[in-house]
């Protein structure tokens, strides 16, 4: 069956690429596939480097989509094949990560944050 690719759109905030697992679990059920947003040719590259220092102004857990990048160096060729990896932020150790894959997600890593 062929695919297409669909945008609702991008959100440039600061915190539009980190998302709350409700949102995240129904877009998963929905069969929705994160991309990157520089493959619909509305920004020139809008990757960028993000450090959570607490989730005050955050869910417990919240959800942050990264490249699954391969290689000796850590560094691949970024396509829209480019597997994806989930990093759950959370305050408690005992979180339970299962709950947040998806077909999309090569790899799931909590990630504790004070």
């Amino acid at each position: 069956m062929p695919t297409s690719d669909v945008s609702l759109g991008t959100d440039p905030a600061l915190y539009g690429h980190i998302a709350k697992p409700g949102l995240f679990c129904f877009k998963t059920a929905l069969g929705f596939t994160p991309t990157p947003a520089r493959f619909f040719g509305t920004m020139d590259d809008p990757d960028e480097a993000t450090q959570v220092l607490r989730l005050d102004a955050l869910s417990d857990p919240s959800l942050l989509l990264r490249y699954h990048l391969s290689g000796d160096d850590g560094s691949s060729l970024i396509t829209k094949v480019t597997p994806l990896g989930l990093d759950v932020l959370t305050a408690e150790r005992d979180t339970d990560a299962r709950s947040y894959r998806a077909p999309f997600v090569q790899d799931v890593s909590v990630r504790l944050v004070k």
